[in-house]
This record gives structure tokens, sequence and C-alpha cells, in this order.
């Protein structure tokens, strides 16, 4: 799940780029529509004034998972939708094996799900307007008349979507209904000569306290009925586990693919398939999928360390040529790893899926992405490339020709807005209400006062300190670290529930305790810099660090918050998260002195010392991590 830490929108018109908040037509237009209800054809004076403006996200990526070593052990089912099975015991750490038995046979009497606050109106009960649509490219792509075309509709990092959240401008976006009401529309414009095909980009599940709870089924029953055909194999599918997840695969009506996933033995997986053929109306669609060569360090390694994940670029040329010669008129490539394109131009683009387009020897006709949570509409190496934001919040519509001389794929992307739901299919509606019905009570349960919104923003931030600090508290050390990737949501003024800290931090991940001399505190700080900066929140120690030293070099000093020494002989008591102690990166040649899982959640250590504190909560304000001039 890559959530972005800020965002930005500005409209990309004949005019040039206007920012939110200028004074553009088109976002004169979006809030009238907003303000008034108005239907949007009303608002603009007559339809498809706007449709030549392209929305540009400039987003800033926030890398996340975990990597574990070795296997879980298991004693029973913890929930009805999460299936669990016995593996082989973490090799390296032989002394956490004792403790991790009692904490997982704890958790199969008491409940699992922690879960994140539903921020708009539940889907199903919103108003329904009779917009259409506002901003982003709402009409068809531009084809000849009478064109025989494949439509390819695309989703990408759906997070176990349900009901639709504000944006920075305060307009609601994305949800099932609305949603499943743009690809409804979507589909009534896909007449005559036009055929329909509907895939997704990958990140199907951890998001939302009523998929995540319920491990993902009601996912699975939403993708079900929209009619989805294929999916690239996301790095969040493996959140749940693997057994959980082979649970969810069979459960699916369509095909999740990654031809570029190999097991111990070189081969394939029986779980995940390399390819699909179908056809529609006589017109055979290939489509090839693969998994992010990142999905081994941006997942728990217990779940995927007899995984291996290749560079797709080869692996998905070759499928390309296959299905091809299997007699495919059109082959679609899904994959789930992302980029981003810049603002003022958006055919200058650059991250992991335009360098696997541009390692194709042999090129589908469309690929479309995901991972980044960016939205693009992009041609690489002759190649349209696509992707739609996250959570529901957009489409892509690419429209293939099958007929004429003009072959070119036409791509737009479309806006979708939780007050537009015309034309859903209503078991949408009853597939998300059971969901937060299910979930409800523990969603709602109030946890405390939030005195003024916590944001994310730069590297160091009170909500992390915040984190951190109730991780080190309720596990009772001396230290506690939190990588900032583990941070996933804003919280907001006013009251937080247990559902708005599941948003912030999704995983479930445990409490590990380990005791570490004070020598080595300055390994695990520098293993836990990435890209040449500090990648962590800390508590009950202070840290400088210099960008133009040495990548793996670059902490210049530890202290203790009184201004005292770290004594290197001295055994401090280390707070952290199983993700973090699991990922080779930042444990690797730390001598730890010992270590222990404990029975207790981040959420619920969040919780109790937010319950604790004198209300309403103000976040830590003291600055930790420090940069030195070069």
């Amino acid at each position: 799940m890559n959530f972005p830490t800020q965002t930005h929108h500005d409209v990309q018109g004949a005019g040039g780029p206007c920012w939110i908040g200028d004074d553009c037509v088109t976002v004169a237009y979006r809030r009238m529509a907003r303000v008034t209800g108005s239907r949007l054809e009303e608002v603009l004076g007559g339809a498809g004034i706007c449709h030549r403006c392209k929305l540009v996200t400039n987003e800033e990526q926030c890398n996340g998972g975990g990597k574990h070593r070795g296997g879980a052990l298991t004693f029973g089912m913890l929930n009805p939708n999460m299936i669990l099975r016995d593996s082989r015991a973490w090799p390296a750490f032989g002394m956490l094996i004792g403790p991790l038995c009692v904490l997982l046979a704890a958790g199969c009497a008491r409940p699992v799900g922690q879960g994140a606050a539903v921020a708009a109106p539940q889907a199903g009960t919103m108003p329904v307007s009779a917009a259409a649509g506002r901003g982003r490219a709402m009409g068809a792509p531009d084809v000849a008349a009478g064109t025989r075309v494949l439509r390819v509709v695309s989703t990408n990092d759906m997070h176990g979507t349900h009901a639709p959240r504000p944006d920075a401008q305060g307009l609601l976006r994305g949800g099932a209904v609305p949603l499943a009401a743009a690809i409804a529309r979507a589909r009534r414009e896909c007449q005559g000569g036009c055929e329909l095909l509907l895939l997704d980009g990958g990140d199907m599940f951890t998001g939302t306290p009523g998929s995540d709870w319920q491990y993902g089924r009601p996912i699975v029953e939403l993708m079900n009925t929209l009619g989805y055909t294929a999916a690239a194999l996301g790095n969040h599918e493996f959140d749940y586990g693997r057994d959980t997840m082979y649970t969810r695969f069979r459960e699916m009506r369509f095909a999740v693919l990654g031809a570029n996933v190999r097991g111990r033995d070189g081969r394939r997986p029986s779980w995940v398939s390399a390819d699909t053929m179908v056809e529609r109306a006589g017109v055979r669609v290939g489509i090839v999928g693969a998994a992010g060569t990142h999905t081994s360090g941006s997942t728990k390694a217990i779940h995927v360390n007899d995984l291996t994940f290749s560079d797709p670029a080869p692996i998905v040329s070759e499928h390309v040529r296959s299905l091809r010669a299997r007699g495919a008129q059109i082959v679609v490539a899904v994959i789930h790893d992302g980029g981003r394109c810049e603002r003022d131009a958006p055919d200058r683009c650059s991250g992991a899926v335009f360098e696997f387009v541009r390692g194709l020897t042999d090129k589908p006709d469309l690929v479309v992405a995901g991972h980044s949570h960016t939205i693009f509409d992009a041609r690489v190496n002759g190649v349209p490339v696509v992707q739609a934001s996250s959570s529901g919040r957009a489409i892509s519509v690419t429209d293939i020709p099958l007929t004429g001389s003009d072959r070119i794929p036409r791509t737009a992307v479309r806006d979708v807005y939780g007050d537009s739901v015309s034309g859903a299919d209503p078991e949408v509606s009853r597939i998300i209400e059971r969901s937060l019905a299910t979930v409800g009570p523990r969603l709602r349960e109030e946890v405390a006062v939030i005195a003024t919104e916590l944001r994310r923003e730069g590297s160091e931030y009170g909500l992390g300190r915040l984190i951190v600090d109730a991780l080190r508290t309720v596990g009772r050390g001396d230290i506690g670290i939190w990588n900032n990737g583990g941070i996933r949501a804003n919280l907001a003024a006013g009251t937080a529930t247990v559902g708005a800290l599941h948003e912030i931090v999704p995983f479930a991940n445990q409490l590990v305790r380990v005791q570490i001399r004070g020598r080595d505190l300055t390994r695990l700080m520098n293993n836990s810099t990435f890209r040449r900066a500090p990648d962590l929140h800390i508590s009950g120690l202070h840290m400088t660090w210099d960008s133009s030293r040495a990548e793996g070099d670059l902490v210049t000093g530890l202290s203790l918050p009184d201004g005292g020494a770290v004594n290197p002989a001295a055994v401090y008591t280390v707070i952290m998260n199983d993700y973090m102690f699991g990922d080779p990166r930042t444990i690797k040649g730390v001598p730890f002195v010992s270590g222990e899982v404990l029975p207790i959640r981040d959420i619920d250590a969040l919780a109790q010392h937010l319950r604790s504190l004198p209300q309403p909560v103000q976040a830590p304000a003291d600055v930790r991590i420090r940069q030195e001039s070069p």
C-alpha cells in the first residue's frame, strides 16, 4: 500500500496548469457543482467543456510493508476469514519462538480486528447526485465514430475501499458505490462495436476496517460483482498471510497474475497465473501480469521468504510474444509497479513501471500500473501506460481501436466522486452495508480527543512521535523506534476512534522488545536510514546525522533526552514493531542480547497510550532527529 503523504492537484488545460485555488474555470465549475448539487451539464452550461482538461497528480511516495525471516507458528483459526498454517520457525531468532507461541496461542482467544474510521457517509446511504463527474477527462476517449473498440477500464490499489473519503479540498472521493457507478457509466457508453474489459493493477487488500477485519472477503465480493477479468499480484495481497491469500484467490472469479514470481524450485507457484486469454465478441485478448520486484521488501518476509520476484521485462516480453502466437489480437499487461510524471511535462516520467516498459522487447497494447498511488496517462516506448490514483478515487478508460486505419489507443483518467452513485449495482451497496455492519461497533469505539489535526509532514512530525512514544511506554522500553512507512494516514482533530487509529497503523504489527548494548545502537540507527536520510521516528533517544557521510554511516551522534551520553557498555531495552525486527536492512549486523515478541498490537498500544494522556491530546513537539550541516 503506498499512501502518499502530500497531494497537490492541478488542472492542465489549453491555457497551461492552474493550481487548485487559482482562478481556473475547471476548478470553479467543480466547486459550483459541489456546492449547488446541480447537474454537471447545468453548471457547465453544456456537456463536454472540460473534456480536454487533464488533472495531474504529484504525490510523494511513501514506501511501506515489511520483512520477516522464517515462518509463522499457528495454533488455531483467529477469525473465520483468516486462515493460518504451520511453517518453519525463525531460524535466525530462536530466542523469539517461545514468546511467539504464547502470543499466537493467546491470540486465538480474542478478536483480531482493528480498523480505520470511515470519514465519509457510508456507501449506499450517501446522497445521490445526478452529476456524472467533475474535472478530469469525463468524456469518452476520442475515437472515430463507427470504429470497433476494445474498452479497457482499469483501477489499482483498491486497498479494501469501502466508503468515500474527503480529499485535500474537502471533496468526497472514491468508495465502492461511486466506483461501481463510474464503471457502470463506462459500460453504458460501450455500446455497438465496443467491448469492455475490467482490470486491476494490484493491492486489492489492506487499508479499511471493513476489509482488514474480515481479511479481504468483502473486497473479493465487490470485485466479483463488478466483473473484473484479471488483476496484478500486489505486495499487500500477502498481508493476511499466505493461506488466507490462497483462500481469497480461490473465491475470486478473475485471474491474479504474476508471471515473474518464482518459488524455491525456480518455478512459478500454482496459486498465481502468468497470463490469461479471454474473448470479447470474437476478439481474443491476452492479459499478462507481473508483481513488482519491490515485493520481497514491501511485505513481511514471513510471507514471501520462499519467493523471488524477477525482472519482469524479459518475462512479460516472452508472454506478450506467446499470447500473440496463440491468437491474441490485443495484449494488455498489468503490473504492480508505479512511478510519476512531472506536473509541467506529463510525458516526462520516472519510476519502476517506466523502466519496465522501456525494457520490453515485445510490446503490449497497454500497460496498467499500480503501487505508487499516482495518476498518469503517459506513452512510453510507444506504449500507453496508465494509473488511476488509489482506493477507487479514479478509473482509467482506454479505447483500443479494432478496425479502421488509426489503431492508436486513446486513454483518459476519470475522477470518481463520492456523491455520484447513479447507476451503481445495488448489490455493491449491500456488500458494503453488510461489511460495515459487521465491524461498526469496534469501528466507532472512542479512544481520545485530539487537540489539533496531526499530519505526516516532513521527515519527523508530532504524529510519529506520539506513535513511537506509545510503543516505548506500553512496551516498557528505554527506547522506541518506528518506521515512517508504517504511518499510513493523518489523525483528524476531535474524537479519535479505534477505526481512525487503524487507518494510521493498519498492519496489526506486534511489538518486539529487544535488549541491545549502547555501543550497537548507532548501527541500528544507521540501518534505519534509507535513501540517505533517516526513515524512522524515535523515543527515549536523540540523534544527529549528516547527509554528506557515506551510506550506512550517516549517524553522527546519539544522546539521551536529558542530554546524557549513551553508555556503550550498558544494555538498553528497545521496542520496535515486528516489521522492523524482521527487515534484514534494519537488523543487519546488530548483535541483540535478547528479545521477545510481546502480545501487544501496535494499534492497542497506541489506543492505550492516547487514553492515558491529558485530554485533549497534544502531540510531542520536541525535535529528536537533527540534520547537521555538511
